[in-house]
């Protein structure tokens, strides 16, 4: 998933706003971790007996400065990962059965929690 930069206008931003700004990313990439790892109810009747594996797999890493830019990634090492979980590659079975795609969750959290919380941060002296 890739989310647009938000570039301060006028003057750089201070020193203190850029550890908010790296505390607040952190932040979204625990969420995101967080719920990523959270699996559907079971389908009614089904036998199968989940592992937990996909979503103990799941890690956050940075948030790192490269270049201007602070980033935190969010990803999961399970090979099978983004046949049920990846927005371009999930299986019709797993969308069927209430499985959210990463790109999903993380814009509902990116749009609607941390981007207004990071523009803030922007807007302070």
């Amino acid at each position: 998933m890739e989310l647009k930069a938000i570039l301060p206008k006028g003057k750089v931003f201070s020193t203190v706003n850029a550890q908010m700004i790296t505390h607040e990313l952190s932040n979204f990439g625990f969420e995101l971790q967080g719920k990523m790892s959270e699996y559907p109810p079971a389908p009614a009747g089904s036998k199968y007996v989940r592992t937990g594996f996909l979503g103990m797999s799941w890690n956050k890493s940075g948030p790192a400065t490269v270049g201007n830019s602070i980033m935190v990634a969010v990803g999961n090492i399970m090979e099978y990962a983004p046949l049920v979980q990846d927005e371009e590659r999930q299986k019709s079975f797993h969308k069927a059965h209430g499985w959210k795609t990463i790109q999903v969750v993380g814009k509902e959290l990116w749009e609607g929690k941390y981007k207004p919380r990071i523009r803030q941060i922007l807007r302070m002296k």
